[in-house]
């Protein structure tokens, strides 16, 4: 969920400054803290954010109605299943069958097809993977470089634009029996990773915003709804991977599947049938966004992570992610080695991965909301840690040296995850 700081990395700053009298926000004390701790464009930036988008702020004693992001007028919460809004429904589709299909099939490709030695393929997937790690400049580059006057819009054309072009070649190149090397394949997915995550950035900024429309009570359903599309999209096409990708070409158990550029066709169709023309109808969403130099916004930046709320989730994910780094890379080659996962393995997995996420998430938007977040964020971690060792025993216990062990214990680490994602 790190995009979410692309979209809105001011929010933390803003909440930061409240009013000694009402216990809520004030449009005028907000200003006057901003302008007292910042360069004067930074604090006219937040200002005017705060007048367009602070929900429940009082002015003159006036209050802003709790659905709306306008001063003394109510605004209703966008839908995302409204037609000028659809291309954002898609769009969360198409990131799930990109994931459920590229990402997984990159380790049965790497195993079976061009028998790859095991510490490439665990290196593979943490080089496709890179892109994601600079999510929060991609989010700065959609709100401070406008396209034809747009912050939006045009970045999920570029990206999708670009994700279609590099599927579309791998699928052609296979089609005339051009051989795929390893190489190849990693450098054209990292491509693709890097332009589908451009689009996904300018995605959430628009959810995340939204955000500021919705009632106390039920903030955060809306992006959690995206995220519930994301999942079940990806349970799908992981569903395709796990019995689809299982044939021949890739040395599975079926007397029949689809091959690597064959996967690709599917991705190349989706993305055509769903994403261009929702884009066509889709309009440029109503933000007020002042010029200001990118510089500035990393000052901005800079601002948001000197607070601890910001800088201690920073420091912690960043541990936790260097320290998985270390495990998924040793579990990668375990799989190779010790467990010969088959393509169906691989993809039902992942398939259920997504069920008990999708699950975890109605969950979290059911319950969970006004859970303090710490006390989730904590649980997450103690959760995943706790749960990770039972993966020891396939080191001490030959026994549990198995495939299908290994998909089905995988699961309870990432409903522990559930709580740490969401809690973010």
């Amino acid at each position: 969920m790190a995009s979410k700081v692309g979209g809105n990395y001011d929010s933390v700053s803003r909440l930061s400054s409240v009013s000694s009298k009402s216990g809520r926000p004030t449009i005028s004390s907000c200003r006057s803290s901003r302008k007292s701790t910042t360069r004067d464009g930074t604090a006219e930036y937040s200002a005017a954010l705060l007048d367009q988008e602070m929900p429940g702020a009082v002015e003159d004693g006036g209050a802003v109605g709790a659905g709306g992001g306008g001063l003394g007028e109510s605004r209703p919460v966008p839908s995302l299943f409204a037609k000028e809004n659809c291309a954002l429904v898609c769009h969360y589709i198409c990131i799930g069958v990109v994931n459920g299909l590229l990402q997984n099939a990159l380790q049965p490709y790497c195993q079976y097809v061009v028998h790859g030695a095991p510490n490439q393929c665990a290196t593979l997937a943490t080089f496709v993977n890179l892109p994601w790690g600079f999510k929060v400049f991609y989010g700065l580059l959609s709100d401070a470089v406008p396209i034809c006057g747009m912050h939006r819009k045009p970045y999920l054309i570029l990206g999708w634009f670009l994700t279609f072009l590099g599927s579309l070649f791998i699928a052609l190149l296979g089609e005339y029996g051009v051989p795929l090397p390893l190489e190849l394949i990693a450098g054209i997915f990292l491509a693709i990773t890097f332009a589908y995550i451009i689009a996904d950035c300018a995605a959430d900024a628009v959810c995340v915003a939204w955000t500021n429309f919705e009632p106390e009570e039920t903030r955060g359903s809306l992006i959690t709804t995206a995220y519930l599309i994301r999942f079940i999209a990806n349970i799908l096409s992981s569903s395709v991977l796990a019995f689809m990708f299982n044939g021949p070409p890739t040395e599975g158990s079926f007397s029949w599947g689809l091959t690597t550029s064959q996967l690709l066709w599917i991705v190349v169709g989706t993305v055509a049938l769903l994403m261009f023309p929702s884009l066509i109808w889709m309009k440029e969403p109503q933000e007020e966004l002042p010029e200001m130099p990118i510089c500035e916004r990393l000052i901005q930046f800079r601002d948001l992570m000197a607070q601890p709320a910001a800088y201690r989730i920073a420091l912690s994910m960043t541990g936790l992610t260097t320290l998985s780094l270390v495990t998924n890379n040793a579990s990668n080659n375990a799989n190779a080695a010790w467990f010969h996962m088959t393509p169906l393995q691989f993809g039902l997995s992942s398939a259920i991965n997504c069920v008990v996420l999708s699950y975890g998430m109605w969950a979290f938007k059911r319950y969970m909301l006004n859970v303090n977040w710490q006390l989730s964020f904590a649980i997450g971690i103690i959760g995943m840690q706790i749960l990770g060792l039972v993966y020891l025993l396939t080191i001490y216990v030959g026994i549990f040296r198995n495939g299908w062990w290994i998909v089905f214990t995988s699961q309870d680490q990432e409903l522990a995850c559930v709580l740490l994602r969401f809690a973010i």
